[in-house]
């Protein structure tokens, strides 16, 4: 007799969609009214997401579950395992419901790493929009972080030795090309993490001056740290060096719209919000300083 194993779904509720006030109230009404909750219990499932709310839940019962918490603004994820024929569950890794929340490279228990990483670089580049309308808000930055840390590296790397090939062509300080090359190498990882959790930083504050800050920092963490996939185009050597930063402003602006769930003006003026205060202080301090200029002629 062939052992076939019998499928199951838990749903693993997140919490509100955004991290406000007003959204935590909808989720505990909508718990309140959907699943005739008492307000101690609603509140007490918000306050502990994540937290798995739902087990042994057939196709069509997971997919009721899901479609009812959706409609309350909560945040779901859906995970499959099966029970063999002695009845003891075998976990297996997380696949989106339809319409659900889903990243490749944090599937990589099925997709594998290559898979996984490749897939997300593909849909990061090219369907940015379809990317991060799907991209999970709330687990954790370990992930994002790694995931930025590898391309970083990698296109640290790459430029530094488009920069060192270029030296040497000209026969210009062989031997300190190499040593600039070897010590920036070793210190990249720490370099990309202070960039990225600096810029982060720097723009989710940009976010919260302009009135666009929905989902919390670690939204916009992962927005930022996902758009480091553009450095893939080190790999061209000294345009893909000029296309980085170009197509990594147009991808976090997109990342941070379908994140916060704000208008396209919006997440492009928290972008840029950065280079306008520099312009500002630049034009302050140039006109400042003709000003004393002036005082000795």
């Amino acid at each position: 007799m062939e052992n076939v194993d019998q499928k199951g779904y838990e749903i693993l509720f997140e919490g509100p969609a955004a991290d406000t006030v007003g959204e935590r109230e909808r989720v505990i009404q909508g718990l309140q009214a959907r699943f005739n909750l008492s307000l101690e219990r609603a509140e007490q499932l918000v306050h502990r997401a994540p937290i798995v709310v739902k087990r042994g839940l057939t196709e069509k019962e997971r997919d009721r579950y899901v479609e009812a918490l959706h409609s309350i603004g909560a945040v779901v994820q859906v995970r499959e395992y099966s029970l063999d024929m002695r009845g003891e569950r075998r976990p297996t890794p997380y696949r989106p419901a339809e319409g659900g929340e889903y990243c490749p490279w944090e599937d990589m228990e099925r997709l594998g790493f290559f898979q996984g990483f490749l897939s997300t670089l593909r849909e990061v580049l090219f369907s940015p929009t379809h990317f991060y309308r799907r991209m999970p808000t709330r687990r954790g930055v370990i992930n994002p972080l790694i995931f930025a840390l590898i391309l970083g590296v990698l296109g640290g790397v790459l430029g530094l030795t488009w920069q060192q090939v270029f030296i040497l062509r000209l026969g210009q300080f062989p031997g300190m090309a190499t040593t600039h090359l070897v010590v920036i190498t070793i210190a990249l990882p720490l370099i990309v993490l202070a960039i990225l959790f600096l810029g982060s930083a720097i723009i989710h504050l940009c976010l919260m001056v302009v009135g666009g800050n929905r989902r919390g920092f670690e939204a916009t963490f992962r927005v930022i740290a996902y758009s480091w996939s553009t450095q893939i185009f080190a790999l061209v050597p000294f345009v893909g060096s000029l296309l980085i930063p170009i197509y990594a402003l147009v991808i976090e602006i997109v990342g941070l719209r379908e994140i916060h769930r704000i208008g396209t003006g919006r997440a492009a003026l928290a972008v840029f919000l950065p280079f306008i205060a520099m312009v500002v202080l630049l034009v302050i301090g140039a006109t400042f300083f003709l000003l004393k200029l002036r005082q000795f002629f």
